[in-house]
């Protein structure tokens, strides 16, 4: 899926989420990679889905 930034607009593609046990030592997290540039990050689930809003599907 490719989310959208919400504040920069800019666009990425969620690669997974990770850690799905959600708890204190290893929180869900998300890792996305960024259509402008290729960088990867990981953020908190939560923060993610706050920050972020669904584009479109993407066509691989």
């Amino acid at each position: 899926m490719i989310y959208k930034h919400n504040k920069t607009g800019n666009l990425y593609c969620l690669i997974a989420t990770a850690n799905k046990c959600d708890n204190e030592k290893f929180p869900k997290m998300v890792v996305y990679q960024s259509l402008a540039d290729g960088n990867i990050y990981a953020r908190p689930y939560k923060d993610f889905f706050n920050a972020f809003s669904v584009q479109g599907a993407s066509h691989e």
